[in-house]
């Protein structure tokens, strides 16, 4: 059998093979079967545009060359693996976790395997080089669709169509007057066009007081009544206020009118679908 001592294990194994399928291999003190497991650790190293990947020799597990070697390759990574881009920035992290949870491994037996059949060995190496590049653009084409549609939601405003109730006032009756029906239901969309209310489980009211002068311009703004959500009210504000000045009045409101408005979140069943309604 061949000494073990300054012989690296792969290098060792090479040597034994019969030996360990015997039951007789031995490296340095530990015994060698074909179930033994047997480990590997990376590192990288960067400098502006250039990064050096490197891995380690075939360890066996447990020893004292195993551990020193994990932590040698894992500080070196750590420290000097980021100074690189783009190599450095995505080799780094992959080769700290690979470390930090033990490596890679394998058993003597696919050791034997590697070592006796090269081509397959040459075969693992390219697999293993392509690899993070194969993680970062897989990563890349998950994560530009699902930005996408977080913008997308996120940017989509909430509101549906206009309601399609006619407005009216307090007292439930309608307007009698077709230019000034033809004017609420302008100010409805225009107010409609702005509400952009905060996405929500539940559905809310919010009614809002001001008043317009001749030219539709808001004055003395408020809250009438709160709908419970500090974001939900602040939305309704918003909206009053983007949507100023409004259209001119009618002439037959005199040049003022006292609005109060309700901007009405309703949830449905299939999602959120609220309308706004406005009462003068």
């Amino acid at each position: 059998m061949t000494q073990s001592a300054g012989i690296d294990f792969g290098t060792w194994v090479a040597q034994n093979i019969q030996n360990i399928r015997n039951g007789a291999g031995s490296y340095q003190g530990n015994r060698v079967t074909g179930d033994s497991t047997v480990v590997r650790y990376f590192s990288c190293m960067s400098c502006v545009v250039f990064s050096v990947r490197q891995t380690s020799k075939y360890l066996l597990q447990g020893t004292d060359e195993d551990r020193n070697t994990n932590a040698r390759l894992t500080l070196l990574t750590l420290f000097l693996g980021w100074w690189g881009f783009p190599f450095g920035v995505i080799f780094t992290p992959i080769y700290l976790v690979k470390n930090l949870i033990g490596g890679e491994k394998c058993t003597v037996n696919d050791l034997i395997f590697l070592l006796e059949n090269p081509e397959e060995a040459k075969k693992k190496r390219d697999r293993f080089s392509y690899a993070p590049l194969i993680v970062l653009v897989v990563g890349i084409l998950l994560v530009i669709p699902l930005a996408v549609l977080v913008s997308i939601f996120k940017h989509t405003p909430t509101h549906a169509n206009v309601s399609e109730k006619p407005p009216s006032y307090k007292d439930g009756s309608q307007f009698s007057d077709p230019e000034v029906t033809s004017y609420m239901n302008t100010m409805q969309y225009s107010l409609k066009e702005y509400w952009n209310p905060p996405h929500s489980a539940q559905s809310s009211h919010v009614l809002v007081d001001f008043r317009l002068d001749g030219k539709g311009h808001v004055h003395d703004l408020k809250i009438g009544h709160s709908s419970g959500d500090v974001k939900c009210d602040a939305a309704a504000l918003e909206a009053v206020c983007k949507a100023d000045p409004l259209p001119a009045l009618p002439k037959s409101l005199n040049g003022s009118a006292q609005i109060e408005f309700t901007f009405d979140y309703n949830v449905a069943e299939d999602g959120t679908a609220p309308a706004n309604r406005h009462r003068r």
